[in-house]
């Protein structure tokens, strides 16, 4: 177990219990896993349920363990080999992802990972900022797009790596977060044609070429 400050937490929309108890239902009806083990913990902290489960895939066993305190459920235990952060989210997002994604499906909730920042990245704008959270709430493309479209009218100036660590700290997995990341820059693309663009027609009519 690797110890961290923070943990990957999940906010349920019900008890912490009572959310372990439909995870763990679900995952009797999803390929691939397994329940490892069952237990309630008590600690000078409180007292805890906990599920240990497991995501076999490509010939190896990812594992998780889910701890509530019945308001927040934090991911705390995975493979032992796994010993950076890096490594730790990704494990997580993998066994994880799919579980969430049925149970937002048959719930009708949002349900997702809230991965802490791993050092002092520079902080967002204001502006980018209140965009970017909009987005989290939503994760809808609209709001997204309203994110690109800032950061290009105000130069927020955010690379790949940038780009991939916000996207990630909403709890996307990985394939939707390369997509997400890939639309960013297309869009800032785009935005960037369409300003040269208009400095060209204007200059195109002012000297009165292009006119019959």
């Amino acid at each position: 177990m690797l110890n961290l400050k923070e943990n990957i937490k999940i906010k349920p929309d019900v008890d912490g219990g009572e959310f372990l108890m439909r995870l763990k239902s679900l995952m009797q009806e999803l390929q691939g896993y397994a329940l490892l083990k069952e237990e309630r913990l008590s600690s000078s902290q409180g007292s805890f349920q906990g599920l240990k489960l497991a995501l076999k895939r490509d010939n190896q066993q990812l594992e998780v363990a889910l701890l509530s305190n019945g308001k927040v459920v934090d991911a705390i235990l995975w493979s032992p080999q796994i010993d950076d952060f890096a490594l730790y989210a990704e494990t997580t997002r993998e066994v994880m992802h799919p579980l969430l994604k049925n149970y937002n499906r048959r719930h009708g909730t949002r349900i997702r990972l809230f991965i802490p920042h791993k050092g002092r990245p520079k902080p967002l704008p204001p502006g980018a900022h209140a965009r970017f959270d909009l987005f989290k709430e939503t994760l809808g493309l609209s709001e997204f797009y309203l994110f690109v479209i800032y950061c290009h009218h105000y130069r927020v100036l955010l690379d790949r790596a940038r780009i991939e660590e916000l996207l990630l700290q909403t709890g996307l997995d990985s394939e939707r977060v390369k997509e997400l990341t890939t639309l960013y820059f297309h869009g800032r693309e785009i935005l960037k044609l369409k300003k040269a663009a208009r400095r060209n027609d204007l200059a195109w009519r002012e000297s009165g070429e292009g006119q019959f």
